[in-house]
């Protein structure tokens, strides 16, 4: 078999146990992926702890289960037992949970360092410390989405530069619905409570803006959570989203007026991506892997919690002061997918 056959053929095991019923995240990277390599000609198998997993990546993969749920503190004992003695040309642990042995030709995914970052929990930190290093030292190699990330990885971990290989997500051709969006101007953040996400910076930026008398909605997501009491006075005029459809995500993203990031740290921004291919404004934060959004519709507003200058951007964004580009530059799916699948053959 010469080397454009075994391009062609490779087997693969990935880890695929942080995929559910709902997908976001890694666990999006994971499906993207795996259907994309399968739709290429690779034969994947797949690591899944429920019947979730294969049904949503696709019900005619080959599967392996496991006891241990995702970010388990027993996973690493039992990942090391699954890969044993397994034929695989290509091992891919697409995060941060990974065996205590490695297999030989496993390459490693990083999405990003944030537990190590304040306020981190200790014991989060002393496990990327730990088992995430001991893993990335006997990796073959180790995928970073972002160049963010990589200096991340050398600056917290001491990895070795030359086995990181920066591949950025790539995105879906995305098919936009008729849905029912608001009829004023509106700005869309798909985010969560979790405190790098930053919120609070673009509640208080909206409630600035609205007490100067600009008509906005703000169509927000909290990862299904609800909105902190300590907002309850902009309920009126929040459109707070949850368990909706990706389809229905799509409507929104096709028609804000522009999606907002004031995020602490991003290791990649999904939801960012997907508006720029679609030719919206994204107005961002500085700093981490938002400043590697080459896109003419990216709009820096400065620190993640320099409120003032958020508000006059978004005002700016309203009153149509920014001109509109159209290329997005944003990595599609295939083109991850083949430099990825690239990489694989250079481990294997």
């Amino acid at each position: 078999m010469n080397s454009t056959q075994m391009a062609d053929s490779l087997k693969i095991l990935m880890d695929a146990r942080m995929v559910g019923a709902k997908t976001h995240g890694i666990a999006r990277y994971v499906v993207d992926l795996v259907q994309d390599l399968t739709a290429i000609g690779h034969e994947v198998t797949i690591l899944a702890n429920s019947i979730e997993t294969p049904k949503r990546i696709g019900s005619n993969l080959n599967t392996i289960y496991c006891k241990t749920p995702f970010a388990h503190p027993a996973e690493s004992l039992e990942l090391t037992y699954k890969c044993r003695g397994k034929k695989f040309d290509v091992f891919h642990f697409p995060s941060f949970a990974l065996p205590l042995i490695l297999p030989a030709r496993s390459v490693v995914t990083i999405h990003d360092l944030i537990h190590l970052h304040p306020p981190a929990k200790l014991a989060h930190q002393m496990y990327y410390k730990t088992i995430v290093k001991h893993g990335l030292t006997g990796c073959s190699k180790i995928i970073t989405v972002s160049d963010w990330t990589k200096i991340e990885l050398e600056k917290f971990l001491k990895v070795n530069k030359e086995k990181i290989q920066v591949i950025r997500n790539g995105i879906r051709k995305i098919s936009v619905p008729k849905t029912s969006v608001p009829s004023k101007p509106f700005v869309l953040c798909l985010a969560s409570l979790k405190p790098h996400k930053n919120v609070q910076a673009l509640l208080a930026a909206c409630r600035k803006l609205w007490n100067e008398g600009q008509d906005f909605e703000l169509v927000l997501s909290l990862g299904g959570e609800e909105l902190p009491s300590k907002w309850t006075e902009l309920k009126p005029k929040i459109r707070l989203i949850k368990n909706i459809s990706d389809e229905e995500i799509n409507g929104y993203l096709a028609h804000c007026a522009a999606i907002v990031s004031t995020s602490l740290f991003e290791g990649f921004n999904y939801p960012v991506a997907e508006a720029l291919s679609l030719g919206r404004f994204a107005v961002l934060s500085e700093g981490s892997a938002h400043s590697e959004f080459d896109s003419p519709n990216a709009i820096y507003f400065g620190k993640p919690n320099d409120i003032n200058n958020l508000a006059l951007t978004l005002r700016k964004v309203f009153r149509g002061e920014y001109q509109r580009g159209s290329d997005s530059n944003i990595s599609t799916l295939r083109q991850m997918t083949l430099s990825t699948a690239a990489l694989y053959n250079q481990v294997f």
